[in-house]
């Protein structure tokens, strides 16, 4: 089973390449000679599931080519244009081969709406065939601190991660043998703050992932650059996976960072192996 991570930053361009990830790359449609458009050939193999983050609702010309969790899409909030879950963004889970069964969890109350979509996946073949598997897409969105706190910045993000792991908590069973894939855009950095107070507070949030038994497996490099860099300029990794220990062994992760399998967005894509 192969599964894609990617948060597409509201981007269509992403959304309309996504019927075409679920065939070999010899056998797509759509690929133009343009050198922008070689992104659209890796990876060069089938996928199975999308995990997409920041997605507004898809164009309608891609609508009906793929299958999309049924959670809603939000009304515009005037005060957050881009704000997730308030707005038109959310975080989705696309089915976009016939070689895994899903069902959707449209009955998760997450504590931020829009910050987490999440669904079981059955491989039809494969070392895994006929096991379910949960899996999550998640992006926190950014808060404001508490007036008591003297601050009056609204870029905190670590609190809605925190809710998000809460969420992921209730779906986690039998701790030893249960099957999940989460993965997204934390919003904060492995290991790499100037600040040691920042550090020991962002490494809590994989600690504390550790400690419901999804340990981050991956990747390791940049996959975020910043508005008006470009993709060869990219320094930061914003964008995880976790596992269950029960199959992390099993999975390979691989940020398709390279200039030119990069994409649309300002995050790159995320390979996620499952043998």
């Amino acid at each position: 089973m192969k599964l894609i991570c990617w948060n597409i930053g509201h981007r269509k361009a992403a959304w309309r390449s996504l019927p075409d990830l679920g065939v070999d790359s010899s056998e797509r449609q759509d690929i133009t000679d343009e050198v922008e458009e070689a992104w659209k050939l890796s990876p060069d193999t089938g996928v199975d599931i999308v995990l997409l983050q920041e997605g507004y609702q898809p164009p309608k010309d891609v609508a009906d080519r793929i299958e999309v969790d049924p959670a809603p899409y939000f009304k515009r909030d005037s005060q957050r244009p881009d704000s997730r879950g308030k707005a038109l963004s959310r975080c989705a889970i696309v089915k976009v081969s016939d070689k895994v069964k899903v069902e959707y969890l449209d009955d998760i109350k997450s504590s931020h709406p829009g910050c987490l979509s999440a669904a079981v996946v059955t491989p039809l073949e494969g070392k895994f065939r006929n096991w379910p598997i949960h899996v999550v897409s998640f992006c926190p969105q950014y808060e404001a601190y508490h007036p008591s706190s003297g601050l009056k910045g609204d870029d905190l993000v670590d609190p809605s991660v925190h809710r998000i792991i809460s969420d992921i908590s209730l779906l986690i069973g039998r701790k030893d043998s249960f099957r999940m894939i989460a993965a997204g855009d934390t919003t904060v950095m492995y290991g790499d703050e100037v600040s040691d107070y920042w550090k020991d507070r962002n490494q809590a949030v994989f600690d504390r992932m550790t400690s419901i038994g999804l340990p981050m497996i991956g990747p390791q490099g940049p996959t975020y650059y910043y508005p008006g860099q470009k993709c060869t300029e990219a320094t930061r990794q914003l964008d995880y996976v976790f596992a269950s220990r029960s199959m992390r062994d099993s999975i390979t992760t691989r940020a398709l960072n390279d200039p030119e399998e990069w994409g649309p967005s300002e995050h790159c894509r995320i390979l996620i192996e499952v043998s």
